[in-house]
């Protein structure tokens, strides 16, 4: 967990998508999308490279955004990093870039530009970050740790290990008074056959991990008088042991998936073991159609790719990826 400067948060709320510029004398790993930017001299656009044809006037040159440079953020990062094994998953207080994935091809980051570059094109970042949209969404306290700008005074990004997770064995728990009131399938999109047999086993495997697992650890913290109500995701493997996945906040700002928050409000906590529902998606008819189409691509990208010819859905989100990368690489040359 990494505390972010009001001044990176700034930078993330700002308008357009210009990468930082790495640190003088950091070489930059080939994954990252500066490298060609950053290591490239001859590729990169400067002023003497202009024509009369392609000059700015100055107005326009006068309003480019700077690049700037956290090389502070970027070497902590730089650790983290590696000492995860080289693959992580980020996240910035409550939410994760999922709606940018289209600008990489993959929420997968080995570089710091990977990240930086998911943060920046994420609608889901930029509200986590503002008070002025999650005090919508949060407990109305909240309020009051944010600063005058509409900033919250503390804003963290949370890098985590990258694994592959089997999407059929997620689950989302609704916690509230610290008592599981509803379960249900975290892929809400998609239906597994093999789940509505295993059902009671699956909740009694939740219900044991929540109780013998997460709340000692709550009651041991600092948070044992705060935390009490709370969104949890865990994922069960092929050993049945239970993996805690996330925590998020008990309200809208976190989906509810196959209920309601209405319905959620209605429900009483109860401590008899498994007593909760654990809701699954039971026909391909009950799947959800997912939030994240809503965020998938710009329409300039859907135009150029309108006439695609990729063969699969995994080439075409590289070729996504690289119409990305490279309408980034031109703004952020354009910044020099």
């Amino acid at each position: 967990m990494l505390p972010l400067s009001a001044e990176f948060v700034r930078y993330v709320l700002s308008d357009g998508v210009v990468l930082p510029r790495s640190a003088a004398g950091d070489a930059l790993d080939p994954c990252d999308p500066r490298f060609k930017v950053d290591s490239d001299d001859e590729d990169v656009w400067t002023s003497e490279d202009s024509t009369d044809d392609d000059n700015v006037d100055d107005d326009e040159a006068a309003t480019r955004p700077e690049r700037p440079s956290f090389p502070d953020l970027e070497r902590i990062m730089r650790e983290k990093i590696e000492w995860l094994g080289g693959e992580v998953f980020v996240k910035v207080n409550w939410s994760s870039p999922r709606d940018a994935k289209w600008a990489t091809g993959t929420l997968k980051c080995r570089t710091p530009g990977e990240v930086f570059l998911l943060l920046k094109s994420s609608d889901f970042v930029a509200q986590s970050l503002s008070s002025q949209v999650m005090t919508r969404y949060c407990d109305a306290s909240a309020a009051s740790t944010k600063e005058d700008d509409g900033l919250f005074e503390t804003n963290v990004m949370v890098l985590r290990r990258w694994g592959n997770i089997n999407p059929a064995m997620e689950f989302r728990c609704f916690i509230r008074e610290n008592v599981i009131i509803a379960a249900c399938q975290r892929d809400a999109f998609s239906y597994y056959d093999f789940l509505a047999a295993r059902t009671d086993a699956l909740r009694n495997l939740i219900f044991a991990f929540h109780r013998d697992r997460v709340c000692p650890l709550l009651s041991a913290s600092d948070l044992s008088g705060e935390l009490r109500s709370y969104v949890m995701d865990v994922f069960i493997d092929r050993k049945d042991r239970v993996h805690l996945i996330d925590v998020n906040v008990f309200g809208v700002a976190t989906s509810p998936l196959l209920y309601t928050w209405e319905e959620l409000a209605k429900l009483a906590p109860d401590r008899t073991a498994g007593s909760f529902e654990l809701r699954l998606v039971n026909s391909t008819r009950e799947i959800l159609p997912s939030e994240d189409n809503f965020y998938r691509l710009p329409k300039d990208v859907l135009d150029v790719i309108a006439g695609s010819t990729a063969a699969s859905k995994e080439s075409a989100a590289e070729d996504i990826a690289e119409i990305a990368k490279s309408g980034i690489t031109a703004q952020t040359r354009a910044s020099e």
